[in-house]
């Protein structure tokens, strides 16, 4: 399994080890055959969202099993987020050659938000923007987190579901 060219570069520029790994979900991957947030949830990796404003974009990064707290975010940022339309998403996506956007701090070079719990975990599934995840230890995350905001941004699914 390959992943797209720029992300690769941006792993190999800050120096992070990773694996790509076979889909762990319970299908193989497919967005016709099953939503790829519902295949990030049921691998437990992590999702990219962007958002954007009148100063500009910005990458948020969360759990796929946990819901993102827009309010949160704005309210860290002192900023009035909203999500890109999907005709702008597709562009993004189109441009860079992505089926969805990988889960990779400051991509593009855009501010990045993570959320606090992906510091907890000794090991992280990202989204590689292609098929397959990609495997980076907590150490090699942490190589990417500098630069960027970490704060407080979403709340389990599993937390709420039990409510």
């Amino acid at each position: 399994m390959s992943v797209p060219t720029s992300v690769s570069q941006l792993l190999e520029m800050q120096k992070v080890t990773y694996a790509v790994t076979e889909n762990r979900g319970p299908q193989p991957y497919s967005i016709a055959g099953q939503p790829h947030g519902q295949y990030l949830r049921h691998a437990d990796a992590v999702k990219s969202l962007i958002l954007h404003d009148a100063d500009g974009w910005v990458q948020v990064l969360v759990g796929a099993g946990c819901l993102f707290d827009i309010r949160a975010a704005n309210q860290l940022l002192g900023r009035t987020l909203r999500p890109l339309s999907n005709t702008e998403l597709q562009s993004f996506h189109d441009r860079h050659h992505y089926t969805s956007t990988p889960a990779l701090p400051k991509l593009g070079g855009m501010a990045t938000l993570i959320d606090q719990r992906l510091l907890d975990q000794p090991v992280l599934l990202l989204d590689s923007g292609a098929a397959g995840l990609l495997e980076i230890t907590h150490a090699d995350f942490a190589l990417m987190v500098p630069g960027t905001v970490v704060g407080d941004i979403s709340e389990p699914v599993a937390s709420l579901e039990a409510r």
